[in-house]
């Protein structure tokens, strides 16, 4: 969804080069590729540190040197691919890879627990109760609270309710995934974490969803303006 709001704002420099690089895999949206790194990770397991970074939840924000060491974590990886992308000495096939990787990791980023931890693995190790079955809280953010959100419309329908006219006035920020990682942290922090029930067995598909969803659609939509930002700055 995140791929799809992105491909509604694209310049029409910027898509050429987008859909020439897709073709290369036989895709023909964003959309088709936005889970290759997931699907890379499970042969790759080297890659997994690159989803995420684990910002304390008791710290201001991102420090490179505490959260990224060794560049690897989503903040330096987004940046290093931006530039590999950019970079018309890299083979297409270089450029297709780190396109693909930066459609997956800039969505990520805005995942709140991909940006923050408590002790928790980013809440992996947080049992819940979601919709009647046990679950972990990353989980629901990942996914529960995303299908929650769409609801029975399909994702195009989800995409053209959520990327109203508007929304683009607002302009995303600079191209800084430091500054989205720690956005992304603090609503971990005042939403994520602080919105869970004393009791653990309460099922959080109720007053806790109802308070994450606006959560949900506003990082899916910042997440997919700021993909196009940085692909069209890419391409001009």
């Amino acid at each position: 969804m995140v791929a799809l709001i992105a491909e509604r704002h694209l310049a029409a420099a910027a898509a050429a080069t987008v859909n020439r690089l897709l073709a290369m895999d036989r895709a023909t949206s964003m959309a088709d590729v936005a889970n290759w790194a997931d699907d890379w990770r499970l042969t790759h397991p080297n890659t997994g540190a690159w989803h995420f970074v684990d910002i304390p939840v008791d710290a201001p924000g991102y420090d490179p040197n505490r959260d990224c060491q060794h560049r690897a974590c989503v903040v330096a990886k987004i940046n290093g691919y931006t530039r590999m992308l950019g970079n018309d000495s890299r083979s297409d096939a270089d450029r297709e890879e780190a396109l693909k990787f930066l459609i997956h990791f800039v969505a990520d980023v805005h995942q709140p627990l991909h940006s923050a931890d408590r002790h928790d693995r980013g809440g992996n190790d947080v049992r819940v109760v979601y919709a009647g079955r046990a679950t972990n809280l990353h989980h629901i953010w990942d996914v529960d609270l995303v299908d929650a959100a769409k609801g029975a419309e399909t994702e195009a329908a989800f995409v053209e309710r959520l990327d109203q006219p508007g929304a683009e006035a607002q302009g995303p920020p600079a191209a800084d995934p430091a500054a989205w990682a720690d956005q992304a942290h603090g609503l971990a922090v005042a939403v994520a974490y602080a919105a869970l029930p004393a009791d653990m067995e309460i099922d959080l598909s109720g007053d806790y969803a109802a308070r994450a969803m606006p959560v949900v659609d506003q990082q899916l939509e910042r997440a997919g303006l700021r993909l196009a930002a940085v692909l069209n700055a890419t391409f001009p």
